[in-house]
């Protein structure tokens, strides 16, 4: 941990660690890069919040990755990923290229993919809370949503009815209205999630 947070004083702890791994990256084929060593998954006090770096034994260019709701993961003899968030390798810099990283021992490429699916998906998570909050909190109810709290409302004990053409309107409105299908869609994935925590 010393050593890492010589290099990245924001390091709070290690969170995985396998021993030896090759880096590959994809172009028009496999290529293999100059990057081989100890590979670590870290958590950082800013964002991004965690990290993969490997230490080069190669040379001084150590490889880091932000770890966050954009990075896309697979898994077969290889550990491999594509990000939008940039991979630094020395002065270099890419973004949304394949990388593929080769690990000494199956077993620690089967617990280091783990351990990145799960912060994968608790980035993923997180991020949909705070869109949903955000949405809430900024939703300033527009004509459509007037009308619907019209014909649910009473006047003098007397419903407001609309025509079917007026109905009509008003569903279309509705079904236009980006923010209501982001609700929609927002009310659909918590109800998503609660189901598949109750099975």
């Amino acid at each position: 941990l010393t050593v890492l947070q010589r290099i990245d004083q924001s390091i709070k702890s290690i969170v995985g660690h396998a021993t030896h791994v090759s880096v590959y990256v994809f172009t028009t084929e496999w290529e293999r890069k100059d990057v081989e060593g100890a590979l670590f998954i870290v958590e950082r006090s800013n964002y991004p919040h965690h990290q993969i770096i490997i230490m080069n034994r190669q040379n001084m260019n150590n490889m880091t990755q932000a770890v966050s709701d954009k990075l896309k993961l697979d898994v077969n003899q290889y550990l491999m990923f594509q990000s939008e968030e940039p991979c630094e390798y020395g002065s270099q810099i890419t973004v949304s290229t394949a990388h593929g990283i080769w690990f000494h021992s199956d077993e620690e490429r089967d617990n280091i993919s783990s351990i990145l699916t799960k912060i994968v998906q608790e980035c993923r998570e997180k991020l949909k809370i705070e869109k949903s909050d955000s949405f809430e909190a900024n939703y300033s109810p527009g004509i459509a949503s007037n009308i619907i709290e019209a014909i649910s409302s009473t006047e003098n004990k007397k419903p407001i009815v609309l025509s079917k053409g007026q109905l009509k309107e008003t569903l279309e409105e509705l079904i236009q209205d980006d923010l209501f299908i982001d609700m929609l869609h927002m009310k659909y994935l918590a109800r998503a999630v609660r189901k598949e925590s109750t099975l």
